[in-house]
């Protein structure tokens, strides 16, 4: 599901976060790589993003749409 995620998704910035089975029903990723998307649309600005986490039967799409601030 994560590569297929990946590759379906026509966005500037695409970060699928790897999601991993904790106990029955939780999942969790790594706050680093939500951090870096994060990082990585505010440095861009101007673009569409999509972020979402998969794991190996299901996964989840955000999309956003990021405008830069114009600062006075």
């Amino acid at each position: 599901m994560f590569d297929l995620l990946r590759k379906a998704i026509n966005a500037d910035i695409v970060f699928i976060l790897r999601s991993t089975l904790l106990t029955a029903n939780v999942g969790a990723f790594l706050g680093r790589e939500l951090m870096e998307a994060i990082d990585e649309c505010v440095r861009r600005g101007g673009c569409t993003a999509a972020v979402g986490t998969a794991c190996e039967c299901h996964g989840i799409v955000n999309f956003f749409k990021v405008s830069r601030q114009n600062r006075s």
